[in-house]
């Protein structure tokens, strides 16, 4: 499957990074994991969010999320389908492939542009491939937020050394919120 390689061990610790980050934010939260595929970040969040929704179009990945929690909302449908929230507070893109991987949704970046001028969530974070953001439209995407408004409360990029088993293994991490 095209996405298997992001259970590889290394890439473990870009999850923990994540949800550190996350962790005193998500407490009475709606979170919105767009593309979760198996939810790998729902686990290692504090259960103390409100709503945590999550979609993917494979049936397989949102069976297994799934099995990780009952009170998620995990739907099988592309990132247009998702149903309507009351409300935003964190969005969360992992994986994003920047509109240059034939496997990813061709709407997402459209997606999360709707959906952060539609809820205006305080919390948004993006992460990609390094090699792919670096030649793609994650960058531009990062600017976008910022002219609307948003602020980076952290880059990150990481390369899991010396246990490289993947050549994805260099990622990018963005961390915006509201500017207030």
């Amino acid at each position: 499957m095209t996405w298997e390689y992001l259970r590889t061990p290394e890439l473990a610790g870009r999850l923990l990074l994540i949800a550190g980050w996350l962790g005193t934010r998500v407490a009475g939260a709606t979170i919105l994991d767009l593309n979760c595929g198996w939810a790998p970040l729902l686990p290692l969040l504090p259960d103390t969010w409100q709503r945590y929704v999550g979609n993917d179009i494979c049936q397989q990945f949102i069976a297994e999320a799934r099995r990780q929690s009952v009170r998620a909302e995990l739907y099988v449908c592309a990132d247009d389908d998702l149903p309507t929230l009351d409300r935003l507070d964190i969005l969360v893109c992992l994986g994003y492939a920047c509109g240059v991987s034939a496997a990813e949704s061709e709407s997402l970046e459209r997606s999360i542009k709707r959906l952060v001028a539609r809820y205006r969530p305080s919390a948004v974070v993006l992460e990609a491939w390094a090699q792919v953001a670096a030649s793609s439209r994650l960058l531009d995407l990062v600017q976008t937020l910022q002219l609307g408004g948003y602020v980076v409360a952290g880059a990150w990029s990481l390369l899991t050394w010396p246990a490289v088993t993947t050549p994805q293994s260099l990622r990018v991490i963005f961390f915006l919120e509201v500017n207030s």
